[in-house]
Parts: structure tokens; C-alpha cells; sequence
């Protein structure tokens, strides 16, 4: 029930961060411990797709890395 209320409040935190690829990754990790595969692979294709924030470069970089390990993981 802990990461169905964490899904509840980083879907609410989307509206918000938007461009925050790391919000994006962490959802659809816990997307993942709760069976919602779909969901995972659109959370990492919108991290992949995004256009990133120049201050935040590095960490954008991470992200996508980790976004394209998580789409090998759902087929």
C-alpha cells in the first residue's frame, strides 16, 4: 500500500516537474513493483524523449541511462 500512496503523490508531483527526469524514472519504478508495465515503459520513453535542461545536463544523462535499463527489464 506504501508505493501505491508513493505512485499517488509523484503522479501528483508530475504536474509540477514535468521536466524532472528523475521523478519521471522514479515513477515508473514504483510502477513496476505495482504491475503497471505500461505505465513504466511511458514514464522511461517520456525521460528518453525530453529535451533537458542545460543546468541539469548530467543528471539527465543518469536518468536516461537508467530509463533505458528499466525498458530492457519490461520487454
Amino acid at each position: 500500500m506504501a508505493i501505491q500512496k508513493a505512485v499517488e503523490e509523484m503522479e501528483k508531483g508530475l504536474r509540477f516537474g514535468k521536466t524532472n527526469a528523475f521523478l519521471h524514472l522514479h515513477l515508473a519504478e514504483a510502477y513496476l513493483k505495482i504491475g503497471r508495465t505500461a505505465d513504466a515503459r511511458r514514464q522511461t520513453n517520456a525521460i528518453i524523449a525530453m529535451t533537458p535542461d542545460q543546468d541539469y545536463l548530467p543528471e539527465y544523462q543518469e536518468a536516461v541511462i537508467e530509463a533505458r535499463k528499466l525498458l530492457e527489464k519490461t520487454g
